[in-house]
Parts: C-alpha cells; sequence; structure tokens
C-alpha cells in the first residue's frame, strides 16, 4: 500500500533539489544537488540539454557532465512548474515533472528559455528518497 508519507517525502525532495539546480547568480556544484542522487554506476541519464553527450552512466560521468555544462553558462534557473505524476510501489517511485529552464550564454550572451519534461525513478536508499534514473527532453509540446 502506497502511504501520503511516500509521496509527501518525495514531493518535498524533488521541491528541494530545484531550489539547489538553482543557483541563479550563484555558482553551480554538483555539490549542491549530490543528496539527491545515486551515486553508483547504476545510475543512469539521457538528457537532451546537455552538450557533450545525452547519455551518461554513474553519477561520476552525470556531475562531470553538468559542470562542464553550467560552466558555460550565467544565471542558471531550473524552476519546477508541474508535478505531472508520481506513483510509489514499495522503495521504488517514478515522477513525471515539467520544468522551465532558463540560462544566459557566457560566450555569447544568448538567453537560453526552454520547457523540459523529465521523467525521474526514485529508489529509497536506507530511508532517503534517491534518483536512479532521469530522463530530460524537450521542447514540450501539449
Amino acid at each position: 500500500m502506497v502511504t501520503k508519507t511516500a509521496k509527501s517525502e518525495i514531493k518535498q525532495r524533488i521541491e528541494d533539489m530545484f531550489v539547489a539546480w538553482s543557483p541563479g547568480k550563484g555558482e553551480f556544484s554538483t555539490e549542491h544537488i549530490a543528496d539527491f542522487y545515486d551515486h553508483t554506476e547504476r545510475y543512469f541519464a539521457f538528457d537532451t540539454l546537455m552538450p557533450t553527450t545525452s547519455v551518461m552512466t554513474g553519477w561520476q560521468s552525470f556531475a562531470h557532465n553538468w559542470e562542464l555544462a553550467l560552466n558555460g553558462l550565467n544565471n542558471f534557473q531550473c524552476e519546477l512548474t508541474e508535478i505531472i505524476s508520481l506513483e510509489v510501489r514499495g522503495d521504488v517511485a517514478w515522477t513525471g515533472l515539467r520544468l522551465a529552464v532558463s540560462a544566459v550564454e557566457t560566450a555569447s550572451g544568448k538567453l537560453l528559455d526552454t520547457t523540459q519534461q523529465v521523467t525521474l525513478i526514485w529508489e529509497r536508499q536506507d530511508g532517503t528518497w534517491r534518483i536512479i534514473h532521469e530522463h530530460l527532453s524537450g521542447p514540450v509540446r501539449i
């Protein structure tokens, strides 16, 4: 049976995570988001925002590629606009989200302004919900 507590915990993790993902004018560091993710080679992500690669296996690859990508951006903001779905089965959960993403490219001054759709697969690890798979894509067409 799914408890309201599990769903509430995940909703709170999502809200907290996007605060950490949005340093604004501050410097981004994967240390800010590390607690939300599985740190093993089981973790994998598909991400069309990434300029280096869209497939990342393992936390180290994910963290490294995001550090590279965000070093070229200023005022990065990743705002949760909607939790479309949230399902829990035991120690595994999956969520469908919509995000508004904006930043300014450091070199060109060009504005990045997009909407992304995200699927996150969560696993409860030692009592804490952590992401084991992320799939981010866009633009969103509703």
